[in-house]
């Protein structure tokens, strides 16, 4: 666990570090920036209280879930709901759909706005999904999971060149959008 969580912060410290030595952003005011991509990547955690109060409130692991958070263990809580994250199939981010649609709203947010913290905050996103898909390809051998609402089974070649595209689509939107 300790190990992913490095992997992804240490990603997004490279990836947001490039970006603003490439774009030049040396200001202060930038900082903006980074604190979006790191809210961003809490973010994605949401589905998981979504899962939990709405979609499958009666789940063994969302019942444990509320239990924690009512005697206010909340990192015991989170801890948790990392480990057991496959068990609960119905996570709305984690999903090839969500993320298509998500690529969608990101470029026009970093296209029609000129927040910064609205860029780091998509881009932040965007990345720990990415990081999300690559932890589930290299712990699975497959993205089965976020391609079951479609009900589509990709080969890991398929699987390649579709995470592939992803990383591709994330370089694009950081550097030259």
């Amino acid at each position: 666990m300790k190990k992913y969580f490095y992997n992804l912060y240490f990603f997004l410290f490279i990836f947001f570090t490039l970006i603003t030595v490439y774009k030049q952003w040396f200001n202060p005011y930038y900082i903006l920036f980074w604190l979006g991509g790191f809210l961003g990547t809490i973010l994605v955690d949401l589905d998981e209280f979504v899962y939990i109060y709405y979609l499958e409130p009666n789940d063994p692991s969302s019942l444990n879930a509320k239990l924690e958070i009512s005697k206010k263990h909340f990192v015991q809580t989170w801890k948790n709901l990392a480990a057991t994250r496959r068990s609960r199939s119905k996570l709305i981010f984690h999903t090839a759909t969500f993320n298509i649609f998500f690529l969608i709203l990101a470029f026009l947010v970093l296209t029609s706005t000129g927040s910064i913290f609205g860029h780091g905050l998509v881009l932040g996103f965007s990345s720990r999904l990415f990081i999300d898909q690559m932890k589930d390809f290299r712990d699975l051998g497959n993205l089965d999971s976020w391609f079951r609402q479609i009900q589509l089974n990709l080969d890991r070649d398929r699987v390649k060149l579709y995470l592939i595209a992803n990383f591709i689509t994330l370089l694009v939107f950081g550097f030259f959008l």
